[in-house]
C-alpha cells in the first residue's frame, strides 16, 4: 500500500479496517518513511489495546470476525444480521466472516467465538 502526503520522519498510527471484522490500530506510532512496513499478524501485541485480536494456530494473529453491522462491537445484532441471510453462495457479502465466499454456519461459528468483543475506541473512525 502506497501513502501519500505523509511527513516524513513524523510519527503515525495504522489502522487496518475490514468489512466484517473489529478495525486494529498499530500498538505504537511508527516514523514516515519511503519504506514503511508494519506486520500485525506477527503478534497479537501488534495492536493497541488488550486482546484485540485473536490468535491463530499457525501463531499468527488474526483481526476479530463478526462485525457484520459495522459499529465496531460484535454482539447480538450482527448474529440477528447473519440469520437474515444464512446461506448465500459466491458472494462478496457482510455476513461471509470467514471470506470463503459461501454464507453458512462456519460463520455463524466465528461470529460465536467473537461474540460480545468491544472494539477499541481509537480504532473506531
Amino acid at each position: 500500500m502506497k501513502w501519500n502526503n505523509l511527513q516524513a520522519g513524523l510519527n503515525y498510527y495504522v489502522v487496518v479496517r475490514h468489512r466484517n471484522h473489529v478495525a486494529v490500530l498499530s500498538s505504537a506510532p511508527i516514523a514516515a518513511s519511503s519504506a514503511m512496513v508494519y506486520d500485525f499478524s506477527s503478534n497479537v501485541n501488534q495492536a493497541y489495546g488488550v486482546s484485540q485480536q485473536k490468535l491463530l494456530s499457525n501463531g499468527n494473529a488474526a483481526m476479530k470476525a463478526g462485525d457484520i453491522t459495522k459499529d465496531h462491537i460484535i454482539q447480538n445484532t450482527d448474529n440477528d444480521a447473519w440469520k437474515l441471510a444464512p446461506a448465500i453462495l459466491n458472494q462478496y457479502h457482510p455476513n461471509d466472516l470467514n471470506l470463503d465466499g459461501v454464507v453458512q454456519a462456519t460463520d455463524y461459528d466465528l461470529w460465536f467465538l467473537n461474540k460480545a468483543f468491544n472494539g477499541h475506541p481509537a480504532s473506531q473512525p
